[in-house]
């Protein structure tokens, strides 16, 4: 007489079958002859035998496979019962955790087809799995778009201790525990080489409440495409942007008065300081910090221009001229270098777990 596991039977309350783990990593030679003999559509079809060992070996064999499967897998889940569903995602989910980039970004792209799919109970638990390992994702997600030559600023959460207040017995200690760092901007600009597919990273960052992402015109991404990327990844902001001039200013206020200026960036180098307020750029007036961004998408990278500023004790306008750059984010926003220096920490190597849970934190 068959058996059931019965912690498969709710389907997709996910995914403890008693293969455990991954078993990807293991060497193919501890399979059988007969086992890697099988097909894909044998060993697929075994998800459903009334055997339960067979479904076992069949869920173990489509493991050691590797990720040609995963085509069949994601095709033969719209007819499959829930239990050979439920294996069907188990195997997907060891390939998400293999450390072989070709084979996790496959399995990645499968599951996230499934999570928008219209089969609800496996959207829920594709789903599941993608915010399982979410931590593992963006780890994954700002290595891939650092390769490509974006561009990453950390920041730290609104709360101001890394999201763990329940770790720190009292107040002292908040002000000396580690320091919780997350992406929080990402601009393209002429080292991009991802081109349009690389977008696809953003959604790995999707479970952030804040992102933004600044796009040039020398990244050759259309900003209709990542608009479009956009509209798939909650609290992801698009903007268009110009060459680098390294500088922020509040949006609020009716002058363009300097809030910041990024280290070595072109308008340091030029001489501007915070708390000027910029009139004109190349002789053309800017009313506020919007009208000074919409100016420079005019603007080429490379480009030296005039930038005329009222400079707090000086009676009359002065004028700078500024090569435009290209874009390089300070790794640290000021709100994170503020809350370091609060803490008297000193920065270190940023690294995440090598799996789960947790988010980048400082040493």
């Amino acid at each position: 007489m068959s058996r059931r596991c019965p912690k498969l039977l709710p389907c997709f309350a996910l995914l403890v079958l008693s293969t455990g783990g991954a078993v990807v990593a293991d060497s193919p030679a501890s399979a059988t002859s007969s086992e890697t003999e099988s097909t894909t559509a044998d060993l697929i079809q075994g998800l459903e035998h009334p055997d339960f060992d067979r479904r076992e070996a069949a869920n173990r064999q489509l493991q050691l496979k590797g990720p040609d499967v995963i085509p069949d897998l994601l095709a033969a889940m719209a007819v499959q019962s829930p239990e050979a569903a439920t294996r069907s995602l188990h195997v997907l989910e060891s390939f998400l955790l293999s450390e072989d980039k070709q084979v996790y970004e496959l399995a990645d792209d499968g599951l996230s087809e499934l999570s928008v799919g219209d089969q609800n109970k496996v959207v829920l638990a594709a789903t599941e799995i993608l915010s399982r390992h979410r931590y593992l994702r963006e780890k994954r997600a700002v290595a891939a778009i650092q390769e490509l030559g974006g561009s990453i600023q950390f920041d730290v959460p609104d709360d101001g201790f890394s999201g763990r207040a329940g770790f720190f017995p009292d107040p002292e200690a908040q002000q000396t525990g580690p320091v919780e760092l997350v992406p929080h901007m990402i601009a393209l600009g002429g080292d991009w080489k991802g081109g349009v597919d690389g977008l696809k990273y953003l959604r790995w960052l999707g479970h952030r409440k804040e992102l933004a992402l600044y796009v040039t015109r020398e990244s050759k991404v259309p900003f209709e495409d990542a608009q479009a990327v956009a509209s798939s990844v909650p609290n992801l902001e698009v903007h268009k942007r110009g060459p680098f001039l390294g500088l922020s200013a509040p949006s609020q206020v009716g002058h363009c008065i300097v809030e910041h200026v990024t280290l070595d960036g072109p308008a340091d180098k030029g001489g501007v300081q915070a708390g000027d307020v910029i009139t004109q750029l190349a002789g053309e007036p800017i009313g506020d910090f919007q009208s000074l961004i919409e100016k420079l998408q005019e603007r080429s990278m490379g480009e030296k221009v005039p930038l005329t500023l009222y400079r707090r004790g000086q009676q009359e306008e002065i004028t700078l001229n500024v090569t435009l750059g290209k874009w390089e984010l300070e790794e640290l926003s000021p709100r994170a270098k503020q809350v370091m220096q609060d803490r008297e920490t000193d920065k270190r190597h940023l690294e995440y777990p090598a799996t789960q849970p947790g988010p980048l934190f400082e040493r």
